[in-house]
């Protein structure tokens, strides 16, 4: 054991090592992906601690670090509550997408950085300069340097809705040498589901007080406000038409999605399938695999006629339009294995009927809760899929209460950022 934590020690200090001697060439290369159109030009010296707001003065700051967008949504209720206890909140995040979603979402109270990268130079004038007396990371990035100048400063350190998926906890038991001594920088962590609390204690143990069980934070975030006009607009271009949505899909998706697509045309000829792929830039590739079928993009201005099949809603941050808009809808990343599903509480706030494939390893939790309220229905193929879209579609009692259900659980899941918070002790 000894030898073992002389070896991490030195693992470590190599790092650190090499993230400092390197940093000119980061910062190098932080500048060519300014030139390539990847971050943001008039802010990417945040991420080297060059801050582009001033520090309120005598204000107590949380720091709260969310990744990409589904951290930092997910984080939201934290932040207003935050604000509601009196501090002011540092939202900070890594991602343009991020940051651009902050800016419309963050209440009064709270200011959006860029994080900065994990060399200890950059770490250390970022804290220097906002003095954070709490810091909060949301799920599962984790960056050693960073932690260990925090915890080197004694500030109070918290991982809260951390989530580990299949694949990602193989590899931490198979390095649990290396992740030991990096979880053990948290004062506490507040695992998001059972799967990631069995195997954070695993790596911890026998040190496991550290780790408390709380809920998903994501049952906890808000409805996001829908633009009524956009909405009323759309509604409007598809009349009396049936509709229904498949949302953040991905390839395998799309390709089982159009073989149910026959079935449903049979029995609805004048549907509209709108999707809304998990990633815009994949148009061309979503295009191609529903051609065939009269198509209407989004991100063209493009509007939903008489003859219109298929609508591409190819923009960010508009889901929940979508959510409002459709009586029914599938959610994507569950028909290959490779993505764990995605999050299938967001339409359950719009009173949404929820379909969804077979993979849902990443939500387990929550799709097993659903399961018990019949809150949604899993569907293992192209023919479930249809056979389920033409069935819900004609019986709008059973679709009815399948999104009530889905709501009302939603719904009693609001306490669980007081607990976060009362336990954190801010």
């Amino acid at each position: 054991m000894r030898t073992l934590g002389m070896l991490n020690k030195a693992i470590f200090a190599v790092y650190t090592g090499l993230t400092t001697a390197g940093q000119p060439l980061i910062a190098r290369y932080l500048r060519k992906r300014v030139k390539d159109g990847k971050e943001d030009p008039d802010r990417y010296t945040e991420k080297m601690a060059i801050p582009s707001h001033i520090r309120p003065v005598d204000s107590k700051i949380i720091w709260l670090h969310a990744v990409s967008v589904g951290e930092s949504i997910s984080a939201l209720p934290v932040v207003h509550a935050l604000i509601d206890r009196g501090y002011t909140v540092l939202v900070t995040t890594a991602t343009r997408t991020s940051a651009r979603m902050m800016q419309t979402r963050l209440p009064s109270g709270a200011l959006h950085q860029y994080a900065p990268l994990d060399c200890v130079r950059w770490v250390r004038a970022f804290l220097r300069y906002w003095r954070p007396s709490v810091v909060i990371f949301v799920e599962s990035e984790l960056w050693y340097n960073t932690l260990n100048q925090v915890k080197k400063r004694g500030i109070p350190l918290y991982l809260v809705n951390a989530r580990l998926s299949q694949k990602s906890i193989a590899t931490w038991k198979k390095w649990t040498h290396i992740a030991r001594p990096v979880l053990r920088l948290f004062d506490k962590i507040y695992p998001q589901n059972t799967a990631s609390l069995r195997a954070i204690t695993d790596i911890l143990a026998p040190c496991t007080h550290t780790v408390e069980f709380i809920g998903n934070l994501k049952h906890a975030s808000p409805p996001t406000p829908v633009c009524r006009d956009n909405l009323q607009s759309l509604q409007a271009q598809i009349n009396a038409r049936p509709l229904w949505l498949v949302a953040s899909t991905h390839p395998e998706d799309e390709r089982v999605v159009k073989q149910a697509m026959t079935v449903i045309y049979d029995s609805y000829p004048d549907i509209v399938t709108v999707v809304v792929p998990r990633h815009p830039e994949r148009l061309p590739s979503v295009q191609n695999t529903f051609a065939g079928y009269t198509q209407a993009v989004r991100s063209r201005g493009d509007t939903i006629t008489p003859n219109t099949h298929v609508y591409i809603a190819d923009t960010l941050g508009e889901l929940p339009l979508f959510y409002s808009l459709a009586p029914l809808c599938l959610i994507g990343g569950s028909f290959d294995g490779a993505y764990g599903g995605h999050n299938p509480l967001e339409p359950a706030r719009y009173g949404t009927a929820i379909l969804q494939g077979y993979d849902t390893a990443n939500f387990s939790d929550i799709t097993d809760a659903l399961n018990r309220v019949c809150g949604h229905r899993q569907v293992d193929d192209a023919d479930g899929i249809s056979r389920a879209v033409c069935e819900l579609l004609g019986d709008s009692k059973t679709r009815q209460t399948m999104a009530q259900n889905a709501q009302k659980f939603v719904d009693s899941q609001c306490n669980i950022v007081e607990k976060l918070l009362d336990s954190m002790g801010v």
